[in-house]
């Protein structure tokens, strides 16, 4: 049988965290009260206008409290309406953007499929020739596309198994449609069905 006057202890200490997290809270809520009320004092001297509050909430938003909004709206007033939409359009641009930067070596594409909205992926009409790998990481199949989403799904469609894909970006079709072909010939990768052009 379990000694009560430990029990005693441990139900001691969790009551004393709970109060140093309610402090912190209060702490995490002052310090965002100051956070908007510098904002507004910027806000109303002109030297801060809504984009550049939308940038501070965005830099913010994962640590702020759920009282956040409410505060917002009490201290900026109905100008603080469309910050969470604004925020969330800009969000939406940054993430395309990033999307279309290579991750890659090299200034290469590489992601996993299936694929998520926010997956790295050359914009649409840049072409590029492709690899597939399997879940061994073996190169399957090559292809050339200046749409390799919409190649991807196809692929997968048809029924192509594959885990992870690459992309190097060509200077144009042609160049894409020669690099596929040289590889093509040279390498017999099982799910290609001709060998070159």
């Amino acid at each position: 049988m379990s000694d009560p006057i430990s029990l005693q202890e441990e139900v001691d200490r969790i009551a004393e965290l709970h109060q140093q997290v309610l402090r912190v809270q209060r702490l995490q809520e002052q310090a965002q009260a100051a956070l908007l009320l510098r904002m507004k004092f910027k806000l109303d001297g002109g030297a801060m206008d809504m984009d550049q509050v939308t940038d501070v909430y965005m830099k913010a938003r994962d640590v702020l409290s759920p009282g956040f909004h409410d505060q917002l709206k009490a201290i900026l007033g109905p100008a603080a309406t469309g910050i969470y939409g604004k925020a969330h359009h800009k969000r939406v641009r940054e993430a395309k953007k990033a999307r279309a930067n290579p991750n890659g070596p090299g200034g290469t594409w590489v992601g996993t499929y299936p694929f998520d909205q926010y997956c790295p992926m050359p914009p649409k009409g840049t072409p590029v020739v492709y690899f597939l790998y399997d879940a061994a990481d073996t190169q399957v199949y090559a292809g050339s596309s200046s749409e390799l989403q919409k190649r991807l799904v196809g692929h997968a469609r048809q029924g192509k198994v594959f885990v992870r894909w690459s992309a190097v970006p060509c200077s144009d079709r042609e160049a894409a449609y020669k690099l596929e072909d040289q590889l093509l010939r040279d390498h017999k990768l099982p799910l290609n069905v001709r060998a070159g052009r």
